[in-house]
């Protein structure tokens, strides 16, 4: 188990007060998995590390 303390803060929906995340089917513990366990690292759009 991991014995590092994250603090999460989500921006809410001004018209719902739920956070955001709802929106896209994601829940508070899937996005905290996520950020606990990065499973692969994408390039983006230039396909190289380093591009701008």
């Amino acid at each position: 188990m991991n014995d590092q303390i994250m603090n999460l803060r989500f921006y809410l929906d001004l018209e719902t007060g739920v956070p955001h995340i709802y929106n896209h089917d994601v829940d508070e513990n899937e996005v905290e998995d996520v950020l606990s366990n990065p499973g692969e690292d994408r390039l983006g759009r230039c396909k190289r590390k380093g591009c701008k």
